[in-house]
């Protein structure tokens, strides 16, 4: 190479800055390489009303050592999935730009490369509209029972109804005619 040569190199670094490697790909996983990448959910799962059960999941996959969420989210649920992660005490970092191409929302990641085959959420287990409609809220014995035969740990995400409760006239949702 010669002295033309670097000059001009360096001329180029000076004006447009270093050449990035994967460009492409770190656009897509938001800043990060793909063989980092643990789990991803798209905007359409995660504004799902079982998204936050989705993203609760997909923390339990190994290998998770941060977060990163796309500043588009919704701001409630950006604060929720902030909460969530913070309470796994796992970092986080909230990005924007307008490069980002795609469709994932939000990406879980590994420090080390992992090179995960499937990144989708796509084997979640499906959960009928009427536990989406009431997460959160009381749940009697048998509705429970029912949300532990979709997945062991989606009666997690709602109240047990206790005799205490019943005497207080609080009632199941099944109860108020939602099932």
């Amino acid at each position: 190479m010669t002295s033309k040569d670097k000059l001009e190199e360096y001329l180029t670094v000076g004006v447009y800055g270093a050449p990035e490697i994967k460009k492409e790909e770190k656009i897509r996983y938001l800043g990060l390489f793909r063989e980092n990448v643990v789990k991803g959910l798209t905007f359409q799962e995660i504004q799902d009303a079982a998204g936050l059960f989705y993203f609760k999941l997909a923390l339990k996959k190994p290998h998770v050592d941060k977060v990163v969420i796309r500043q588009d989210i919704l701001e409630e649920k950006r604060r929720q999935l902030i909460a969530i992660t913070t309470e796994k005490s796992l970092d986080f970092k909230v990005v924007s730009s307008e490069d980002f191409i795609g469709d994932l929302a939000v990406v879980l990641a590994s420090n080390e490369a992992v090179n995960s085959k499937d990144i989708s959420m796509e084997n979640k287990p499906e959960i009928s509209q009427f536990f989406k409609d009431n997460f959160g809220k009381s749940l009697c014995k048998d509705c429970l029972e029912k949300a532990e035969a979709i997945h062991p740990d989606l009666p997690k995400e709602f109240k047990k109804i206790s005799f205490f409760d019943k005497i207080m006239g609080i009632k199941c949702e099944c109860d108020r005619g939602q099932k």
